[in-house]
């Protein structure tokens, strides 16, 4: 913490002696105190277990039902956002929108909070759990018995290209920044660019962020020759590591990671983004990189707020990630910890599949592109409301990582 921490200077002292485990007392070393607009200054450092993170980020691979959930904070009012292709939740016919009723025979609204949480998100595989769900599409309720097992993410599940009055627009559902995005993230500029669409919407709502060089790929992708050369993201480490902030200029990318291939250009001048308080860290990057570039037209919801990242480091098991730099774009811009706010304000529609024209989200986006205004926020017959609503999830789908 005192060699890489970005606030290493404000660490508060705290004896070691006084926690019974390493990750407790790294939590005890972290920042909190408020910045000027009441949120913490560090809300997302954090610990994770070293082969389940990497399980995570390199092969997209993590113990789960295969849904993600939304809630709407302080409330019991849980409803499914989306389901992995192919998981459990998914052979059950578990669909976006659903609300939770009862978990194991357990009134949801009046049930303890521990194994409310324990069963939402099970820590291993084999798991089994009761839900009773009120479904919307269409309206019913039932029992579904789900157990938990190894679920691959598919960071990339839809692409479409869309005929509109504007001409063909790509529609991307992006979801994790994870090292297996690659190859479908390129593929989709493929298939856009054979399409020779003139407008690109990239639905991030839920995406938390991850390897920051996925980020640097997409956003030289949708970019093209305008951003050839230029500056994606500068890192700015502590004072102790002046050397590394000099040399951490990242810019645009020409080729994969393994240099292997060229990457497809799609050279856009305009990029819709669909967003929500989920959209962070790598996501954001994607944003605030192409922002000098290209007019980025945000529509949904204001963003997650963390222009930070780390490398992290691994210690008898557990992966510590302090805080380690903050990224500013070519113009210098960084400053972005309350997130970014949306040109056009969306719902979330629950009760429309992603990719579907009459969802909120890409409905207003498809209207500003077509009139240049925004269409107002649309009121769904969602019950229960989502005022608020959050997608929770593990610390470790809400970052920015560098490669070794």
């Amino acid at each position: 913490m005192d060699e890489v921490y970005l606030w290493y200077s404000d660490v508060p002292a705290v004896d070691a002696s006084h926690f019974d485990t390493p990750e407790s007392y790294f939590n005890a070393l972290l920042v909190r105190k408020p910045t000027a607009s009441g949120k913490p200054r560090d809300q997302f450092s954090f610990t994770y277990p070293a082969d389940a993170f990497d399980n995570l980020i390199n092969a997209g691979v993590e113990a789960s039902y295969g849904i993600e959930w939304k809630i709407v904070p302080y409330t019991r009012i849980i409803r499914v956002a989306y389901v992995e292709p192919g998981s459990p939740a998914a052979l059950a016919n578990v669909m976006r929108g659903a609300t939770i009723l009862s978990v194991n025979g357990n009134d949801v609204n009046t049930m303890p909070v521990n194994p409310l949480v324990d069963a939402l998100y099970p820590s291993d595989i084999g798991v089994q759990t009761t839900f009773r769900f009120s479904e919307v599409n269409p309206p019913a309720v039932r029992d579904v018995v789900l157990t938990s097992a190894n679920v691959t993410k598919s960071p990339v599940p839809t692409t479409s290209v869309l005929d509109t009055a504007s001409g063909k627009t790509g529609y991307l559902v992006f979801n994790d920044h994870l090292a297996t995005a690659e190859d479908p993230l390129v593929q989709a500029v493929e298939r856009f660019k054979a399409a020779d669409i003139n407008s690109l919407v990239l639905d991030m709502r839920y995406n938390g962020g991850g390897y920051l060089y996925i980020a640097d790929e997409l956003a030289a992708m949708i970019g093209g020759d305008r951003v050839a050369g230029k500056i994606f993201e500068k890192l700015q480490y502590n004072d102790k590591r002046t050397a590394e902030t000099n040399r951490s200029v990242i810019h645009f990318s020409t080729t994969t990671e393994d240099d292997q291939r060229t990457l497809p250009k799609l050279g856009l001048s305009r990029l819709y983004v669909l967003t929500d308080s989920g959209t962070c860290s790598a996501s954001e990057s994607v944003i605030n990189g192409l922002s000098p570039f290209v007019d980025v037209v945000l529509v949904g919801n204001t963003t997650c707020g963390k222009p930070y990242g780390f490398l992290g480091k691994e210690n008898c098991g557990t992966a510590y990630f302090p805080i380690e730099f903050q990224g500013t774009n070519a113009a210098g811009f960084g400053d972005y910890a309350d997130g970014f706010a949306p040109t056009c304000r969306a719902t979330d529609d629950l009760e429309h599949e992603r990719g579907d024209t009459n969802e909120a989200m890409l409905a207003a986006a498809l209207a500003h592109q077509a009139t240049g205004t925004c269409p107002g926020t649309r009121q769904t017959t969602s019950a229960p409301p989502l005022d608020g609503a959050q997608l929770f999830r593990s610390p470790a789908r809400e970052n920015r990582f560098l490669t070794e």
